[in-house]
């Protein structure tokens, strides 16, 4: 089991420093980055999405086959 962390007396607890202007910039950059990441992982979920419902909806196997082969030589090219 855990033990419980004992609380800080004023003493010990620890003085934060001031953010100085680099840190701001830092930190907006940061969270411009992640909102950026988060809409691209958003779009390729929603493309995902219409192609996982487009392939299920195919029912002939060899077309299925077919398709994840056209799929798979476009991703390759884009490389």
């Amino acid at each position: 089991m855990r033990k419980k962390s004992k609380p800080r007396s004023s003493s010990t607890k620890l003085n934060l420093r001031s953010a100085g202007v680099a840190d701001i910039e830092m930190r907006r950059r940061i969270r411009l980055r992640r909102r950026k990441i988060d809409r691209l992982l958003v779009a390729k979920s929603v493309f995902s999405l219409r192609l996982l419902r487009a392939y299920t909806t195919i029912k002939d196997k060899t077309v299925q086959r077919r398709l994840v082969i056209l799929v798979e030589m476009i991703a390759a090219s884009q490389r």
